[in-house]
This record gives structure tokens, sequence and C-alpha cells, in this order.
């Protein structure tokens, strides 16, 4: 994959699920590039819509055949679970695997999404580390091939020092440090030198390793600030490119990579672009291109918004149904009163509410939430004030605040303050 990359620069599900993982032999990869450079070829021919997503489907059954002709041949053409369509099966099952491969990979640090575009490309801030890795170990048939079985359990996968990675030796360790160091005293030198003088009193390899990882977050931090900027310079244009996003992420057929992320993702943009805030935090994971890797930690808010005059958390879901509400009826409660208990133990007077963002809501969530409003909690001290909105209000109210030169976030308090008012909540 790491080879891949280099030479074409990204690959989206599909082509990862039809090409990188049908290439089983190094020989065979200068093969593979050709065939996806002519894939991209001839999609581009295409019209969009209707005749590009017909050469998809045919140019993938016909691929499929193409692997799978010596078992066809044969007749070995059984499915499990009783299934027809062999082709159909296999090549869902491709893409099954490719969405598990994208997983794995991201999780090394090495390999990013673009949210864009939706493809998988190489971590720029990671990149001398694959490259690294590619020269170490390669594409083709390990030495260690032959090997007795116990012996490479033990010695090889049971052995910590194999493969031996960048950052295991001390030239490299300094190296990767001095390029991120560059990087980040140009926007946090405060940081970058507390992190030099850390790195330098540095005893082991471990801490050492540390203090790199630690500067690799802060350019984290650097690049979702730019993309924050970016989001703000262009609202009108942005608003319309997230309201495509949330579409794409809908659409169960799309080729959006992590429906969930893209949607906690998506909303953070939102909530950039709706203006006047003193912070939007995501509390997705994001990698060192700044790209979003995992959603937020069951213990915390998808989003926190910090308003001159209020505080807001938010939390999203895909979950329909019954299974929303067994889902997220008491998690987003107690996401808010958390937020509210810690807000009051700063001795911040400014109000706490929420707002849950789903393509549909539940009804009894619905009930639930408005419940919770109207009654005070001993253990969070005071009301628990969270807002449903479906996904289409969602997006209309961020693209009326996007083409607004004057809202300010007393405009969205009242909104809150309206909602929650004795009255409302009086009439259920």
């Amino acid at each position: 994959m790491v080879k891949m990359l280099l030479r074409l620069d990204k690959l989206t599900k599909d082509e990862i699920a039809i090409f990188a993982l049908t290439t089983t032999k190094g020989s065979g990869f200068d093969e593979t590039i050709n065939a996806v450079l002519r894939y991209r070829s001839e999609l581009g021919a295409k019209k969009p819509g209707i005749e590009r997503k017909l050469f998809k489907k045919e140019f993938f059954e016909q691929y499929v055949l193409r692997i799978y002709r010596s078992d066809i041949d044969l007749g070995h053409t059984k499915l499990r679970e009783g299934g027809k369509d062999f082709v159909k099966t296999k090549l869902q099952t491709l893409k099954d695997y490719a969405d598990s491969t994208i997983r794995y990979l991201r999780a090394t640090g090495i390999f990013t999404v673009l949210p864009h575009g939706q493809s998988l490309t190489l971590t720029k801030a990671r990149l001398d580390e694959a490259k690294h890795l590619l020269g170490v170990l390669g594409i083709e048939l390990s030495k260690n091939s032959s090997m007795e079985y116990s012996d490479y359990v033990q010695n090889y996968l049971g052995n910590p020092a194999l493969p031996q990675l960048s950052l295991d030796n001390r030239a490299t360790q300094d190296q990767t440090f001095n390029s991120i160091f560059k990087q980040v005293v140009k926007t946090n030198e405060g940081f970058a030198k507390q992190s030099l003088k850390t790195y330098e009193d540095a005893k082991t390899s471990n801490s050492r390793v540390n203090v790199i990882r630690g500067l690799e977050n802060k350019i984290t931090e650097i690049q979702i600030k730019y993309e924050a900027l970016k989001i703000s310079e262009d609202r009108e244009g942005n608003s319309k490119q997230i309201e495509n996003m949330f579409d794409d992420i809908s659409n169960r057929n799309s080729e959006i990579v992590d429906r969930p992320l893209m949607y906690e993702w998506n909303t953070w943009r939102s909530m950039v672009l709706i203006n006047d805030a003193i912070n939007v935090q995501g509390n997705y994971h994001a990698d060192a291109d700044g790209n979003p890797v995992s959603t937020a930690s069951g213990k915390i808010s998808d989003i926190l918004c910090e308003y001159k005059s209020f505080w807001l958390g938010v939390e999203v879901t895909l979950q329909g149904g019954m299974k929303q509400y067994e889902a997220e009826g008491e998690s987003i409660t107690r996401h808010i009163g958390k937020l509210q208990k810690a807000v009051l133990a700063e001795a911040d007077n400014r109000p706490v509410f929420g707002l849950f963002i789903a393509e549909k809501i539940n009804e009894e969530v619905v009930s639930h939430l408005f419940s919770v409003a109207s009654r005070v909690s001993q253990f969070y001290e005071g009301k628990i004030r969270i807002a449903p909105l479906q996904r289409s209000s969602f997006i209309e109210m961020m693209k009326s605040v996007a083409n607004s030169s004057d809202f300010s976030n007393k405009t969205f308090l009242n909104f809150f303050e309206e909602i929650f008012s004795d009255k409302h909540l009086q009439m259920g």
C-alpha cells in the first residue's frame, strides 16, 4: 500500500477493493499500477451520473470475473448462506475487506483518509516513516518465509525489535524531531522550545519518541485551526459543500469511508461556519495532517462550542428508530449534564445547552429530552436542556446564518431560551 500510494498519490475504497487487495505478488505490482491508471482514464471519459455509475458496475464485475476465472471454470462457486450471484457476492466481500483495510491502515498513523475526496493517502507528516518501512521491508518475498513455524512466531513475530522502525534509530529520531520542531516553532514558539528542552534532557529512546508524538499532536491542532480558518473565509461556498457532504453521508450506497465519523466531522465544520463562537472544539480524534480518524469518546460531547453568552454541547448520530433512543437517550443527557456541572464548578454563570442532530429524530427521544428539561437535576445542578433537531432543519439554520451578516451568539441564545421557556415546556 505504501508503494502504491507513492506512485498513485491516493486510492478510493473501490480502487483498494478491486486492485490493491487482489494484488497478491510483488511481481504483479506494475501491472496493477497500469490497471488503476487505465481505469481512471476510462472513468474520467464518462459523463458524471448514470453513465459513470454503469461503467463502474460493468468494469468491476468483469474484473472480478477475470480474477476468479479458475474457480469459476472448476465450478468452485458455491456460496455460504445459499447465495446464487457469485460475482456480486465476491465484489461485496472485496469492498467489505477494503473497509477493514482502511481502518487498520489508518490506525498506524502512516495513512490518512482525505475527507473531502474520500480517498486513502499517506500522512504527509509521517511520509519519511512510510518510506523507511518500504525500504526495510519492500514488497518482495520475505527472507523469513522459509523459517520453521515455531521459530517464525517466537523469533520474528514475537520479537518487538522487528521490523526496525525509523524512530528506533537515534539519528532518525533527531532528524524527525528537528523537522517537526521547525514546523511547530513558526506558530507556537513557547511549546516548541519547551519540547526542545524536554527532548535534549530525555534519557531513553521511548522518552524522545514521546516528545516527538507530542509535537505531532501540536501539528494536528495547527492543521485543524487552519481548516477552521478556511471555512470561515468562504462561508457561502463551504455551506453548499457541507450540505452536499451530508447528503453523501446519508446515502448508504455512497463511497463515504466511516459514515458516523464523517457525520461528526461535517457537523463540526457546520458549527465552525456558524460564526461568533469563541471556540468550536471537535472532539473527534485526528491524525498529524488534521484529518479525522475516529469519533469522540463516549465520555464527552461530540462537539463543544463556547460562545460569549452561553456554552453548547453538540451530539450527532446516524442511528434511527428505537435504536436511536436506546443508544443515545441516556448518554446525551449525561454528556450535557457533566458539561453543565463542570462550567458551574469554574464559577462560570453562562447557561449550558445541548443540540442533538440526527437524520430523523425519534419521538421517544423528543419526549425524553423535553421531560428531562422540565425538571431540576440535583446531581447536575439544574435543568438539562437539549434541543433535538432534524438534520434538514439544522442545514436550513446553518445556511441562514451563513448568509447573515448580523448574526450574533445572542440570536442563538434566544433560540434556545425560547425552546426551553416555561410556556413551551408546559405545552409539551
